[in-house]
Protein backbone atom coordinates (compact mmCIF):
# COMPACT_ATOMS: atom_id res chain seq x y z
CA UNK A 1 0.00 0.00 0.00
CA UNK A 2 1.13 3.36 -0.99
CA UNK A 3 2.69 4.87 1.93
CA UNK A 4 1.44 8.43 1.43
CA UNK A 5 -2.22 7.49 0.93
CA UNK A 6 -4.11 8.17 4.55
CA UNK A 7 -5.48 5.38 6.16
CA UNK A 8 -9.38 4.90 5.94
CA UNK A 9 -10.32 3.95 9.10
CA UNK A 10 -10.13 7.06 11.54
CA UNK A 11 -9.78 6.69 15.09
CA UNK A 12 -11.44 9.35 17.33
CA UNK A 13 -9.16 10.22 20.41
CA UNK A 14 -11.40 10.73 23.32
CA UNK A 15 -8.59 12.08 25.62
CA UNK A 16 -8.00 15.59 23.90
CA UNK A 17 -10.09 18.51 21.94
CA UNK A 18 -13.38 20.30 23.43
CA UNK A 19 -14.81 17.76 26.02
CA UNK A 20 -18.73 19.07 25.49
CA UNK A 21 -18.24 17.88 21.64
CA UNK A 22 -16.75 14.74 22.17
CA UNK A 23 -19.22 13.28 24.74
CA UNK A 24 -22.12 14.90 22.60
CA UNK A 25 -20.81 12.61 19.87
CA UNK A 26 -19.52 9.26 21.85
CA UNK A 27 -23.37 9.46 23.25
CA UNK A 28 -25.18 10.19 19.99
CA UNK A 29 -25.73 6.39 18.66
CA UNK A 30 -26.75 5.48 22.54
CA UNK A 31 -29.25 8.22 22.55
CA UNK A 32 -31.18 7.54 19.32
CA UNK A 33 -31.21 3.41 20.38
CA UNK A 34 -33.05 5.17 23.50
CA UNK A 35 -35.20 7.50 21.54
CA UNK A 36 -36.12 4.94 19.21
CA UNK A 37 -36.87 2.05 21.26
CA UNK A 38 -39.15 4.07 23.78
CA UNK A 39 -41.05 5.37 20.80
CA UNK A 40 -41.78 1.36 19.73
CA UNK A 41 -42.71 0.92 23.14
CA UNK A 42 -45.65 4.20 23.00
CA UNK A 43 -46.58 2.82 19.50
CA UNK A 44 -46.89 -0.44 20.78
CA UNK A 45 -49.07 0.97 24.11
CA UNK A 46 -51.27 2.58 21.65
CA UNK A 47 -51.85 0.17 19.26
CA UNK A 48 -52.32 -2.67 22.15
CA UNK A 49 -54.46 -0.94 24.16
CA UNK A 50 -57.10 0.21 21.67
CA UNK A 51 -57.84 -3.36 20.10
CA UNK A 52 -56.85 -5.61 22.57
CA UNK A 53 -57.47 -4.51 26.06
CA UNK A 54 -55.45 -3.67 29.55
CA UNK A 55 -54.43 -7.18 30.14
CA UNK A 56 -52.27 -7.41 26.59
CA UNK A 57 -51.21 -3.82 27.82
CA UNK A 58 -49.46 -4.78 30.66
CA UNK A 59 -47.64 -7.73 28.87
CA UNK A 60 -46.52 -5.35 26.42
CA UNK A 61 -45.65 -3.11 28.94
CA UNK A 62 -43.68 -5.46 30.58
CA UNK A 63 -41.99 -6.61 27.49
CA UNK A 64 -41.12 -3.65 26.09
CA UNK A 65 -39.21 -3.23 29.95
CA UNK A 66 -37.49 -6.24 29.39
CA UNK A 67 -36.47 -5.69 25.35
CA UNK A 68 -35.05 -2.31 26.83
CA UNK A 69 -32.72 -3.82 29.66
CA UNK A 70 -31.90 -6.20 27.14
CA UNK A 71 -30.67 -4.24 24.82
CA UNK A 72 -28.97 -1.93 27.37
CA UNK A 73 -27.00 -5.08 28.38
CA UNK A 74 -25.73 -6.31 24.39
CA UNK A 75 -24.44 -2.36 24.43
CA UNK A 76 -22.75 -2.88 27.19
CA UNK A 77 -21.14 -6.26 26.22
CA UNK A 78 -20.67 -4.80 23.00
CA UNK A 79 -18.36 -2.21 24.58
CA UNK A 80 -16.46 -4.57 26.89
CA UNK A 81 -15.40 -6.77 24.18
CA UNK A 82 -14.01 -3.38 22.45
CA UNK A 83 -12.29 -2.49 24.96
CA UNK A 84 -10.58 -5.87 25.15
CA UNK A 85 -9.74 -5.97 21.79
CA UNK A 86 -7.69 -3.04 21.97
Amino acid sequence: MDEKMPSRRRTGDLTSGPIPRTLLLFALPVLGSNVLQSLNGSINAVWVGRFLGESALTATSNANLVLFLGAGRAHRLCLFHARRAR
